[in-house]
């Protein structure tokens, strides 16, 4: 059997894609996802630098924009104190004693 009679006929197709005509709005749309997860992981961080001294200095020189905006904003910073609480609390339901 001929292989061309097994196979369907690949054809190109020309209709344009909004994302590959504009290849800069996958580079703004990474940076994004990049900005999310940097603010969304101050909570697991604070988390792992809360039992250890030692890190809080860490912790605080990587999130120190994000502590800006914090002291800048209200409802940013109002944000910041409720994500990290929760994740903060512990299986009893206190907060330990950590400030970011």
């Amino acid at each position: 059997m001929n292989e061309a009679t097994t196979r369907p006929a690949q054809t190109e197709s020309h209709d344009s894609d909004p994302v590959r005509d504009k290849p800069g709005s996958l580079w703004f749309i990474w940076v994004l996802v990049a900005l999310l997860l940097y603010i969304l992981s101050v909570g697991p961080a604070a988390r792992l630098a809360s039992p250890t001294p030692k890190t809080k200095p860490i912790f605080r020189a990587v999130y120190a924009p994000l502590r800006l905006v914090a002291e800048q904003c209200r409802p940013a910073r109002s944000f910041f104190q409720w994500y990290i609480n929760l994740w903060l609390r512990s299986s009893s339901g206190r907060l330990p004693k950590a400030g970011w």
